[in-house]
């Protein structure tokens, strides 16, 4: 975790403010205690975390304590300090986010993925991403022991009722949360509305994918078995994304920020993943792991 963390820190605070790794290896750490406590207790907490979304935001509005505003502002501080554009936003400052998407200067992209660090943490903290993801973990500790110790990847029956709970019950609130997202007034009955379908649909569907996903390999689905390279080098492969997207979208590169809807942007993603599974299938043919993965198993295990 502790080696993660560093490979965290270093793509949030200076390529990318989306990282999800810092917060990945965070929780890493309280997530070992949980090891050895009882299925009951994990599923309990994590249905419990899992809901926290919904009162952390009450918290922020009702008992006036928006602690998650301290980091907007100080993403804002560092953009001032290193004099990087920001504007003003009912009547507040703060980062000017596509100055730095249209930003030429590589040094200024460092400066500004400095403050956007800060913004990225409030974000988290704004919508209580840290509950719903620990939730997460130790719902996995659960999977990962029935599929160690018991017949969880062979048990159709139960995969099919996760498959299908998780779609009926998830598939909905995450419409809606889409809706809220991009067409609903920003008012704060949306969002709790907003909260509430993040708290209840994001787990359920992503629950549905992954019983769908054990089913189909069950049944012997050839097309998934494409995707066991990048499985292989997820680490590598996420952080190629990147440095993908820097070389493509911003200005010191092929500058196509902007520039596309949402279609094209898929398109490219979709050609950006299929040359990684290519590549990353070639790759294991000579050698045992991803460059990454590399890296940080020996950082872990040492150069034995």
């Amino acid at each position: 975790m502790f080696w993660l963390l560093v490979i965290g820190l270093v793509h949030l605070c200076l390529f990318w403010p989306g990282d999800i790794l810092t917060l990945y290896a965070i929780l890493g750490f309280p997530m070992i205690w949980f090891v050895n406590k009882s299925n009951k207790i994990l599923l309990i907490t994590a249905g419990i975390l899992i809901l926290l979304p919904i009162v952390n935001l009450a918290v922020m509005h009702f008992a006036k304590l928006p602690y998650s505003k301290l980091f907007f502002t100080l993403d804002t501080a560092v953009y001032q300090y290193f004099n990087m554009p920001v504007i003003e936003n009912n009547g507040n400052k703060m980062p000017n986010f596509r100055a730095y998407l249209l930003n030429q200067n590589i040094l200024g992209f460092f400066k500004m993925n400095l403050g956007n660090t800060f913004g990225r943490i409030g974000m988290i903290l704004l919508e209580g991403r840290i509950f719903k993801v620990f939730g997460i973990f130790l719902i996995g500790i659960w999977a990962g022991r029935k599929i160690l110790n018991g017949n969880l990847l062979t048990n159709k029956p139960f995969l099919k009722k996760v498959f299908w709970i998780g779609l009926v019950f998830g598939l909905p609130f995450n419409l809606i949360r889409g809706y809220l997202e991009f067409y609903a007034v920003d008012d704060m009955t949306n969002k709790f509305m907003h909260s509430t379908c993040y708290a209840l649909g994001t787990v359920p569907m992503a629950l549905s994918i992954a019983a769908g996903i054990a089913l189909l390999c069950i049944n012997g689905n050839l097309f998934l078995r494409l995707f066991i390279s990048v499985g292989k080098t997820a680490l590598t492969c996420y952080l190629v994304h990147t440095l993908a997207g820097i070389v493509l979208f911003y200005c010191f590169g092929f500058e196509l920020t902007g520039k596309y809807g949402f279609t094209i942007v898929m398109l490219i993603a979709i050609v950006v993943f299929t040359g990684q599974v290519i590549i990353s299938r070639i790759w294991l043919k000579h050698f045992e792991f991803g460059p990454m993965e590399w890296v940080w198993r020996k950082q872990v295990y040492g150069f034995r």
